[in-house]
């Protein structure tokens, strides 16, 4: 199978993948390394007392933490703190600037006079041995400007309702799921982040991932299109990992099949997601994997990181469904044309006042236009709801309303 179009992009947003790691071997690799976290204690505890101390001063950064600090609280400090990153910032924009416009970029006054508090704050500042402190030219490679993507949507952890309850020994898996970009195809972009237990399978994966392909609604035939109360039928889904195609098992001759008929290299017939536990799997971190559904809609599924669940290591209750969803990025819904600022809840079609058909309203701005003063051919249709992924559950209700 041709994996041009992933490697373009799998390098520079995902990181070099790992070696093949086999999911199920991993609790008796962690029993074999048991063994050698005693004799590494073992090791540290016949050294010299005074020798971890004296190393543990060496790389304590608690003076310089408590510096910045107080600098939060004290405006003078804080300019100081903040400038020579806000000046590097300021270099490189000002060079993206020339490459575009002769307009200058703005100037950040050299430090004015200061008091000698301060004073001894900057050259403090200036002697830090942390290489991490001063921000590098090559930085620049790394800066944007924040995107729509880049927020989340949730205000804390999303757990599933009747979700699978982890206990000590668990394998717990972090994937996260790519889209590409809607106007550039190379580009791609983070839906939503889970973590899954390694008993759960990747059917379990596939039904959290709250993409608006899966709310496309029924079609009917008529002007408007679609019925907004009914959910179009499934068209199926595939997951192509390491080689192996997983339909969605829907019928027999699922989406796998379909997808093996049409390619000239194609994957090997492997049995339906929902029959196949992560722990049977053998993936590679950061390795970026295929996911079809829905006719075209395309997404790449990556492991960020495999570990042990511990109930001390996590703020996330023992009690808690798994699935849970840890990112979600807002989805780009229409405004309204009338205030720019609301979400629109209704195409309006052939209505001569809106100067657009369709026109996108949201719903005090078509009842300030008064729907009962339209024409009697206006059609007004209703937005798809996003609902997929984003209801919450019956314990998260309770939670708010407390």
């Amino acid at each position: 199978m041709n994996y041009s179009a992933v490697s373009d992009v799998s390098e520079s947003i995902f990181g070099p993948p790992s070696e093949l790691i086999d999911i199920g071997a991993l609790p008796d690799a962690s029993a074999e390394l048991d063994g050698a976290w005693a004799q590494l204690d073992a090791l540290i505890a016949g050294t010299e007392p005074e020798k971890p101390e004296k190393m543990k001063a060496e790389c304590s950064v608690d003076g310089f933490r408590s510096d910045m600090e107080e600098a939060l609280h004290d405006p003078r400090r804080y300019i100081l703190a903040w400038a020579p990153h806000e000046r590097t910032l300021r270099a490189l924009e000002d060079t993206k600037m020339r490459a575009r416009s002769r307009k200058r970029g703005r100037e950040l006054k050299e430090d004015a006079d200061l008091t000698p508090e301060t004073r001894a704050f900057k050259d403090k500042l200036d002697a830090v041995a942390l290489k991490c402190w001063p921000m590098p030219d090559g930085a620049a490679l790394f800066i944007r400007g924040g995107m729509n993507k880049d927020r989340n949507a949730l205000h804390k952890i999303k757990a599933t309702r009747n979700g699978a309850i982890p206990k000590a020994g668990d394998v717990v898996l972090t994937a996260s799921v790519y889209a590409r970009g809607r106007y550039t195809w190379h580009t791609v972009s983070r839906l939503s982040q889970h973590a899954l237990l390694g008993h759960q399978t990747l059917g379990d994966l596939y039904d959290i991932i709250p993409c608006a392909t899966n709310e496309l609604p029924a079609e009917t035939g008529t002007p408007d299109g679609y019925d907004a109360g009914a959910r179009a039928e499934s068209l199926g889904a595939v997951m192509v990992i390491e080689g192996v195609a997983y339909g969605d098992g829907l019928s027999e001759n699922d989406y796998s099949d379909k997808l093996i008929e049409k390619l000239s290299d194609p994957p090997q017939k492997g049995d339906a997601m929902h029959q196949i536990r992560l722990d049977s799997l053998a993936i590679r971190l950061n390795e970026p994997y295929w996911l079809l559904h829905e006719g075209s809609c395309e997404h790449f599924i990556v492991f960020d990181q495999i570990r042990f669940w511990q109930p001390q290591t996590t703020d996330v209750p023992d009690t808690v469904g798994y699935p849970l969803t840890t990112h979600m990025a807002p989805v780009g819904l229409s405004l309204c044309i009338s205030c720019g600022k609301v979400p629109a809840l209704y195409a309006v079609l052939g209505d001569l006042r809106l100067g657009q058909s369709p026109a996108h309203m949201c719903g005090p701005c078509w009842r300030m236009i008064g729907p009962e003063n339209a024409a009697s051919d206006v059609r007004i249709v209703p937005l798809p709801k996003h609902e997929h992924g984003w209801v919450l559950d019956a314990a998260d209700e309770e939670d708010d309303d407390e």
